[in-house]
């Protein structure tokens, strides 16, 4: 069966796929964009409907790396060092959004405190399992 122009766009738009993919796709299933759309999903391509499927597909990855990087961030803490001594210890999400809320004052701080020879160092808590 010859693969036409509409058959491409067809499957392209209900899968979510490059327009190669939806070549072969249909290619391997003779032309049949039923049996096209059944291989690309079970090799796991089908996002949902086209560009709104890819979106849906980047936005989800998106909030899983946000939520990744907020938890991390949660355990991670700011020490204000100076030699071996810990002068201050404050939580990293606090120090971020202090910097955010006053940034020329937290600038002026922290280039007070490199002026004084002390130490930044972010730390990650330790879990307790």
């Amino acid at each position: 069966m010859e693969i036409t122009l509409e058959m491409v766009d067809q499957l392209r738009s209900r899968a979510g796929v490059s327009f190669a993919e939806a070549v072969t796709a249909l290619e391997r299933a003779g032309g049949d964009v039923v049996k096209a759309l059944l291989l690309l999903e079970e090799e796991g391509k089908d996002m949902g409907s086209g560009a709104a499927g890819d979106l849906k597909h980047r936005e989800a990855m998106g909030r899983s790396k946000l939520s990744k990087a907020v938890k991390k961030t949660g355990m991670m803490n700011i020490k204000i060092n100076r030699g071996k001594r810990t002068l201050a210890e404050l939580p990293l999400a606090i120090a971020l959004g202090t910097a955010l809320l006053f940034p020329r004052t937290w600038s002026w701080v922290v280039l007070g405190l490199l002026a004084a020879r002390f130490s930044l160092v972010a730390d990650q808590e330790e879990q307790s399992v």
